[in-house]
């Protein structure tokens, strides 16, 4: 089976929200599937964020469907999409939010811990993501002691350690300088490709776009194009 064929892992349907009396999202549609990346650009304001928000489970839509593996998690409670984030979804952020007084082995087997792991369990699994993403030999580092580019592939490991079914980006390389963000945006997409998760890129960057096999472009709350890679 090769990418296209493969399942849509998150679907969203008809996707609306507004803020007070702004809508945000109008309509949106789209299907990501397992071993796939999307990029979704568009200018400020023009609702990408909060798409990726609505289909992460942070906030709830006022209308329309989202679809993880067939199931509907729109209406989820407070409690039941805080466990969605934990176990079926994966975050990298631009800041990497990485926790400044644990290590690197220990934040990235923080959410093994938070999902029931002994911490001894959770670091052995969490040792083999260092070497793949090239951070072997941080193990014991903390943030501060770190480059950006090697905080952000802990966070990159952090965000895979649960091997989730989606992992959203939101500008993952805003912070880096050129050649770091070639780095992890390489990182990022193939370790997401060889556990089999869908990766979802909100971005401003054309660059970064580029390594996605698609890029949906958003315009006003609506999306308005879609460019698949060559």
């Amino acid at each position: 089976m090769n990418n296209a064929q493969a399942p849509a892992v998150l679907s969203v349907h008809a996707l609306g929200k507004s803020y007070g009396d702004v809508p945000v999202l109008r309509g949106v549609s789209l299907e990501v599937r397992a071993g796939t990346a999307t990029a979704i650009m568009g200018p400020s304001g023009s609702g990408k964020s909060t798409l990726l928000h609505c289909m992460s489970g942070i906030v709830k839509p006022d209308s329309g469907a989202i679809l993880l593996s067939g199931r509907h998690i729109e209406n989820l409670g407070e409690n039941d999409r805080s466990r969605l984030r934990r176990e079926s979804y994966g975050f990298v952020f631009q800041s990497g939010q990485l926790l400044p007084e644990l290590p690197a082995i220990e934040n990235v087997a923080l959410p093994l811990v938070l999902n029931g792991l002994s911490i001894a369990e959770a670091k052995r699994t969490a040792h083999g993501f260092f070497a793949p993403l090239g951070l072997d030999g941080l193990q014991d580092r903390r943030p501060g002691q770190m480059s950006g580019g090697q905080s952000q592939r802990v966070a990159i490991a952090r965000a895979l350690v649960t091997k989730p079914a989606v992992l959203f980006a939101d500008e993952p390389t805003g912070a880096l300088d050129a050649q770091t963000s070639w780095e992890v945006m390489r990182v990022l997409r193939d370790s997401a490709q060889q556990i089999g998760s869908a990766l979802v890129v909100v971005t401003h960057d054309a660059e970064v776009a580029r390594w996605c096999d698609r890029t949906m472009m958003m315009q006003a709350g609506s999306l308005v194009g879609t460019q698949v890679a060559a």
